[in-house]
């Protein structure tokens, strides 16, 4: 029998940024899965999705995940199971089903996903995908990110995150979720073990340092809506190619919550600070960078009115992703690297000093 993760231990986990190993033994490999290329393309072939599969590319992803283009000229995206993510089935469907039920702005409702019934895949789930697109980190690296794509992206987030939601989703404890940042930053004996990378100590000590800023993030987490909580620059893609106007796709609901909506802004205001620094490889934010946060939060705002403290949290959490992101590279590479560097030195200016990145923006940036 495999071994899982109770609730409260995979929430220490995610607020500290990354996949630390437990002491207990890990969950095995999915057997049986027949993961292997050619078994996977004969596999989606021989599912019942109401049209031939012409062809199947492979997408990446901890688990497997791909497009399928059809006879029809549908595009689909297939996933397999995760056993550590979706141990009772796929949390993903669920959350998007909530989605689709919730009353939101036409923008809103385009960016997400919709299921579509598969017949003899067991637990494979299937949803329309945008094609051909790009993801944002692709735009970002090939410079093509035009205003365009993000009125698109900040219309679609506020549609989302204004939509009404009932009492009982609001309060449902299996859907709401903590400000993702660690209540206490003193680890356990084991804990700290059982911490990956060469530079392990000097992550965390850089968390430690920022306990008081983690306070704050708790004392103003306002969870009034299903959030994305997972707003990676490959979970959002645009619509490429002829079409006169650009579309927007948010993929990959697995981690979705009631939460505060402006972490999810905050999210994506870090992956543009990321990808300004493995470009330029110094710890600051180029004029373009900041054009680009100040037009997102300007027109996410203008149709999301919020309190004055909202940009404030904003950048603040987008500190926090960064930190976390710096502790996904230690997982990932055993390393920061120089990015991971920068990207603690960025988090600790922003969770600290979030007026300084404030006082960059134009004015109508607040609320």
């Amino acid at each position: 029998m495999n071994p899982i993760i109770d609730h409260d231990e995979r929430m220490r986990v995610r607020t500290l940024g990354f996949h630390t190993r437990r002491p207990d033994p890990h969950p095995r490999p999915r057997a049986g899965l027949g993961t292997g290329r050619d078994t996977v393309a004969d596999r989606v072939r021989a599912l019942d999705l109401g049209a031939p599969v012409s062809w199947v590319r492979h997408c990446v992803s901890r688990r497997t995940v791909v497009l399928a283009g059809l006879a029809d000229g549908r595009h689909l995206v297939l996933k397999w199971p995760d056993d550590d993510l979706d141990p009772a089935g796929s949390r993903e469907a669920d959350m998007l089903s909530l989605l689709w039920s919730t009353p939101m702005t036409a923008e809103a409702r385009t960016a997400l996903p919709s299921a579509v019934p598969v017949t003899g895949g067991g637990q494979i789930t299937a949803y329309d995908a945008l094609h051909p697109a790009a993801s944002l980190r692709e735009l970002l690296d090939t410079g093509a990110l035009r205003t365009g794509h993000v009125d698109t992206l900040a219309t679609a987030l506020a549609g989302l995150h204004t939509a009404r939601w009932t009492a009982d989703v609001l309060t449902d404890p299996d859907l709401r979720m903590s400000a993702p940042a660690p209540r206490t930053t003193l680890l356990s004996v084991a804990e700290y073990a059982c911490g990956v990378g060469a530079e392990f100590d000097t992550w965390i000590r850089a968390v430690q340092r920022l306990s008081d800023a983690f306070g704050e993030l708790h004392r103003g987490w306002d969870p009034r809506g299903l959030i994305h909580f997972d707003l990676r620059d490959d979970n959002v893609l645009f619509t490429t190619g002829t079409t006169a106007s650009t579309a927007v796709r948010i993929i990959d609901w697995e981690f979705a919550a009631v939460g505060d909506p402006h972490y999810d802004v905050g999210y994506v205001v870090a992956q543009f600070v990321l990808h300004a620094l493995r470009s330029s490889g110094r710890p600051s934010i180029p004029a373009a960078t900041l054009h680009t946060i100040d037009r997102l939060v300007t027109v996410y705002h203008s149709q999301a009115p919020a309190p004055g403290a909202a940009l404030l949290k904003t950048v603040r959490y987008a500190g926090l992703v960064l930190l976390q992101q710096a502790g996904a590279r230690l997982e990932l590479f055993g390393s920061l690297g120089r990015t991971g560097h920068l990207s603690l030195l960025l988090a600790e200016g922003l969770l600290r000093r979030p007026q300084t990145l404030l006082n960059r923006l134009s004015p109508q940036g607040a609320p």
